[in-house]
């Protein structure tokens, strides 16, 4: 299967759900892909502060290395596990979630 653009997979995620959702980061994952979870819930439900900046310190990287590496761009999709997972980002506080 030829990997799709960033910008079709932005437009119409649900045409490219398969692809979204690999089980694994290899598939998905490359000079124009990412995906991130929002941060793991503790057992309370909540998100630490440190595994909240650790996510926004890999966005920063992420977005930074699309930026300096190829003029297509890329996706950065959170709430998704690196085994396809869709976890979302409903766990996070409205204050903790990005804007």
């Amino acid at each position: 299967m030829s990997r799709p653009f960033p910008r079709a997979v932005f437009d119409d995620p649900s045409g490219h759900w398969a692809f979204l959702t690999q089980p694994t980061d290899d598939g998905f994952e490359g000079q124009h892909f990412d995906r991130k979870e929002a941060g793991r819930p503790q057992s309370d439900g909540t998100v630490s502060r440190n595994s909240l900046d650790n996510v926004r310190e890999l966005v920063r990287k992420t977005v930074s290395a699309y930026a300096n590496s190829n003029v297509e761009g890329g996706l950065l999709v959170l709430g998704v596990s690196s085994g396809g997972v869709v976890e979302g980002i409903d766990h996070l506080s409205e204050d903790q979630q990005p804007r």
